[in-house]
């Protein structure tokens, strides 16, 4: 059967379909097959979110705009079923329940707000790469408000992860000025960022220091693409891609001096990244030098995945 995840992020919203082949007895044994559709749009969701509290006129519309011609494309393909999560800026809007009551009402749509916890479990999921040990394996997904640690306990059997209210949109909003932006507000956010990483549990920062990492969602796809001189998207060399500690800094130390003008003129960020680019580096390099982590392996891979492969609990 075909199925469709939709991720409704900070920034993003994404869209699979993909065949899907379900396990009779067990639903976290399901396979996907054949992608039909793999998109992601640019609709800012969560701007303002942080000091607002609450979701923007022009960005719900720029939403149900999105929600509509994913809706479209899902009726194309005969979808059996829609698996639609949000998570970091609709777990903080007051009127998150508003909005997608108006999203279901428009376009049958129903928007499942997820934890977390549940969060991080569907991204580890759904970010490993098939040739990856999930023992060994550290998932670190870089969001728009929020940025999640997952790895694997109890011998394998259980995912366990935490989610920290910090992504790039949020960093970008909270602390960076000017453009280029100023150094005094870059090293404000580094201090800070800092400061996030230490609030994660010791058991699981020790784990974090140990294990190898994979690098999910659209910071380290981004900065992979950059790095190959990419000028559109390509999952097969985005997958698998290792980026040292060294590029990393690099990257984040040239993005971070240039005006957005310019920036804006890449392909692999357009207007839909180009303002939060520099946060997102920013976050994964102040990360690898706290865990003192020599690089990462990137994933072109997501929440979107694990959605279809464990669908949560639907929303009541």
């Amino acid at each position: 059967m075909i199925e469709a995840a939709i991720d409704i992020g900070t920034n993003t919203m994404l869209l699979l379909i993909a065949e899907v082949s379900p396990s009779k007895n067990d639903q976290s044994n399901r396979q996907l097959g054949q992608v039909f559709e793999d998109h992601i749009r640019f609709v800012r969701l969560g701007q303002g979110v942080h000091q607002n509290r609450a979701f923007a006129p022009e960005a719900m519309e720029r939403s149900i705009k999105c929600f509509r011609e994913f809706k479209v494309l899902c009726d194309k393909h005969h979808v059996t079923a829609i698996h639609a999560c949000a998570t970091s800026a609709s777990r903080d809007s007051a009127n998150s329940k508003d909005f997608y009551d108006r999203v279901r009402n428009g376009t049958g749509i129903s928007v499942n707000i997820i934890d977390g916890a549940t969060e991080a479990r569907l991204s580890f999921i759904g970010g490993l790469l098939k040739q990856q040990d999930p023992k060994r394996t550290a998932i670190m997904d870089i969001g728009g408000g929020s940025t999640e640690f997952v790895v694997l306990r109890d011998e394998g059997k259980a995912v366990h992860g935490q989610s920290l209210d910090m992504g790039c949109v949020r960093a970008t909003e909270m602390f960076l000025k000017g453009d280029p932006y100023t150094m005094a507000s870059l090293e404000q956010m580094e201090r800070n960022l800092k400061l996030e990483w230490n609030k994660l549990e010791p058991a699981l920062q020790c784990e974090l220091r140990e294990k190898e990492w994979t690098g999910i969602a659209g910071t380290p796809t981004t900065l992979a693409g950059i790095s190959q001189g990419m000028s559109e998207f390509n999952a097969e060399k985005l997958d698998g891609y290792r980026m040292d500690r060294c590029m990393v800094g690099d990257l984040y130390e040239a993005l971070a001096t240039e005006p957005q003008s310019k920036r804006v003129l890449n392909p692999l960020m357009g207007t839909g990244r180009a303002d939060i680019i520099v946060a997102g580096a920013a976050i994964l390099f102040t990360a690898m030098e706290f865990f003192d982590k020599p690089d990462i392996v990137v994933s072109s891979r997501g929440l979107r995945h694990g959605v279809l492969l464990n669908p949560p609990a639907s929303a009541g």
